[in-house]
């Protein structure tokens, strides 16, 4: 609802127009849908708007989004958290001293590499491990 593909943008619906439409109501659980969830498009009649269930397949957790929860100051706060972290310019971004490596295996690395990273005795180091009960061992 409030991503940079969500409902709620500038000029977009009200949060209780959203509510009140179970077209928009539909796609915010189309994409519950597609993230994994059991969603059901229900009407709500404390506010006499429609409501979406939500089921977490795994834990079987359930919650109910509806226009109370999204009028309570928590989710407020969180949205106002969420556009905080949004960038305010488009990528590409400019990233200073930053240095990406990615380590090779014993097997990729030619024999200067492998020298100096695993074989040279004065930079190596050495540590035995055991295992003593192979039973509680994870």
């Amino acid at each position: 609802m409030i991503a940079s593909k969500g409902l709620m943008q500038k000029g977009g619906p009200q949060l209780r127009g959203i509510f009140a439409d179970e077209s928009l109501l539909r796609t915010v659980e189309a994409a519950l849908s597609e993230a994994g969830y059991k969603t059901d498009l229900i009407s709500d009649e404390e506010s006499d708007l429609s409501a979406i269930e939500v089921t977490n397949v795994s834990s079987g957790g359930r919650i109910l989004i509806n226009w109370k929860l999204l009028t309570e100051v928590e989710f407020q706060r969180a949205v106002d958290l969420y556009h905080s972290f949004i960038q305010p310019s488009p990528p590409p971004f400019l990233i200073k001293d930053l240095a990406l490596q990615r380590f090779k295996y014993l097997g990729e690395m030619n024999p200067e590499q492998l020298w100096e990273s695993t074989l040279d005795p004065e930079k190596r180091s050495l540590l035995q491990v055991t295992i003593g009960n192979v039973m509680n061992t994870d």
